[in-house]
């Protein structure tokens, strides 16, 4: 494998043979947006190149060349416009050019003004809907819809247009590999309950899920959600609540402890249009805001009450501020300015700014592990005895570096999970002991099977004592796809379908998340994913 891109973009230089880095405008877990000059049609554009971390991840790559072809055939105001995309030839760089964009996402609007008037919610809604109707007539789902990714800006008469970002993460749901892929996508305060289960048939009936709770965001001033985020243990926890038949609490209500006094028949339409089974959402999106504007009894071209952003608070984006004081718009002798690797806070939906330590860079020293040695006192099927098993502590160790590494570099590790199912024992004449072969055995024969076949360098854990833990390392340059994670629990329940000596065993799988906080939210979500694999 090629070592990654040290650097890749400085202030001034000229990329691809005509665009110009005028500044850096943000990063993230994909990759960094830089604002350009594109010197043969003298506008501004911005540019969006792939972290170097990420380089090497081929799923990743896959998704970052979505963003030039999935919206390509379909018109729409409401859809970012992609004007250049390709492989730099010099550096080797995936790269997309698109409009810039001047104005304010929905996410910091609402933070900075709270509710909006309803007139105004509806508005920006209506127009997300037109473009959603557009990509769910070519098979496109967006899958990560939320106010972080509707961008709010002015047209040339004043009035308001929103636009649809990163579909990116978008996958067309059609007859190709990404679209057969069970990789988990989405942010959880608005993830459709079938995106939490890895159901791999995702349609867009996911963006209208979706488009109902961006709909409370707007007009309440928080996601529905959010309350639960705050008081439950664990996204686990929470992903429990969103899966379950009936809300926890009508909207309404939870609206007026915000002082936030919202129709009685809202929460008839969030419950259709955010309905659990998505059979029962309406089919299209423009037809969910429809009902939305007909129970505030407001016109759908309302303009917005206020201003998107006050000038004074922004100043214009060629004249933001730089990161080195001093250096010239264009230096004669470019210095390289390393772009910093995304670093996620803990928790991005708390808005905890701390960005978590510094990961170890692979091959370096990690912290001592702690092992315990299962007994041998059987012959398992390999014939070797199962040492080097991580207890609790040491499995947690690992899990906290694979965190770590993940949060700086975006590339997430995975988590395997098989755990053995003890039923109660019977009673009486006929009482059986728990399976022929007992757990320890049960355990072994597992840990010898995840070695065999899982991934090389893979560490193994047990946690608690009917659970084994396979963390697939990032860290040391070890990735799992979904699909490859499928072939392998497959193959394992093949080989141990059929045995009576055996007791029922579950299987799961899950990659790290940015929005994790901490490593063992990966191996929660392989838990709730548990499905039985040998009956």
């Amino acid at each position: 494998m090629r070592e990654p891109v040290s650097s890749m973009l400085v202030t001034g230089v000229l990329f691809h043979d005509r665009y110009r880095v005028v500044r850096s405008i943000k990063s993230g877990g994909m990759g960094a947006v830089f604002e350009v000059h594109d010197e043969p049609t003298n506008r501004r554009r911005a540019l969006k190149v792939m972290h170097p971390a990420v380089l090497e991840n081929s799923v990743m790559r896959g998704r970052f060349a979505q963003e030039a072809t999935v919206t390509g055939g379909i018109e729409s105001e409401h859809l970012v416009q992609v004007l250049d995309a390709g492989v730099d030839t010099s550096t080797q760089l995936p790269f997309l050019v698109m409009e810039l964009l001047v104005g304010e996402e929905l996410g910091g609007m609402v933070k900075r003004r709270g509710p909006l008037p309803e007139p105004e919610a509806v508005l920006y809604l209506s127009q997300v809907a037109l473009a959603l109707d557009k990509t769910h007539a070519a098979n496109i789902v967006h899958r990560d819809l939320k106010p972080e990714n509707l961008f709010v800006t002015t047209r040339d008469d004043g009035r308001s247009c929103v636009k649809i970002l990163d579909f990116g993460v978008a996958k067309v749901a059609v007859a190709t590999t990404l679209a057969h892929t069970t990789a988990v996508v989405g942010t959880p305060l608005y993830m459709a309950p079938e995106q939490i289960s890895g159901d791999a048939g995702i349609r867009a009936s996911a963006d209208i899920y979706s488009l109902a709770h961006v709909a409370y965001t707007l007009l309440v001033g928080e996601a529905y959600w959010r309350p639960e985020l705050l008081q439950l243990p664990s996204v686990y926890a929470l992903f429990g609540k969103i899966i379950a038949p009936e809300l926890p609490e009508a909207p309404t209500l939870r609206a007026a402890r915000r002082g936030v006094q919202l129709p009685a028949g809202f929460d008839d339409w969030f419950r259709r249009v955010g309905a659990r089974e998505p059979k029962e959402r309406p089919e299209r999106a423009t037809t969910a805001i429809g009902l939305l504007a007909d129970l505030f009894r407001v016109p759908l071209s309302v303009p917005p009450s206020g201003p998107i952003l006050p000038l004074s608070e922004l100043p214009p984006p060629s004249q933001a501020p730089r990161r080195i004081s001093q250096r010239p718009p264009v230096p004669s002798v470019p210095v390289p300015l390393p772009i910093p690797i995304p670093r996620p806070s803990r928790d991005r939906l708390r808005d905890d700014p701390t960005p978590p330590p510094s990961a170890p860079a692979p091959g370096s020293q990690k912290p001592r592990s702690r092992f315990s040695d299962i007994p041998a006192s059987y012959e398992p099927t390999l014939r070797s005895e199962v040492k080097g098993v991580l207890d609790q502590q040491g499995l947690v160790d690992i899990l906290e570096v694979e965190y770590q590494f993940s949060a700086n570099t975006g590339i997430p590790f995975s988590v395997l999970l098989f755990q053995v199912q003890e039923p109660p024992r019977a009673e009486g004449p006929r009482a059986r002991p728990f399976a022929g072969w007992g757990l320890e055995r049960t355990m072994a024969e597992l840990i010898h099977l995840a070695r065999a076949l899982g991934p090389e360098k893979s560490t193994i854990g047990r946690w608690p004592s009917n659970t084994i833990v396979v963390v697939v390392r990032a860290s040391l340059g070890i990735t799992l796809s979904p699909s490859e994670a499928r072939d392998i629990l497959a193959f394992v329940g093949k080989q141990l379908a059929g045995r009576d000596e055996l007791p029922e065993i579950r299987s799961g799988y899950s990659q790290c998340w940015l929005t994790d906080r901490s490593g063992m939210d990966a191996v929660d979500r392989a838990r709730f994913a548990l499905k039985p694999f040998n009956r």
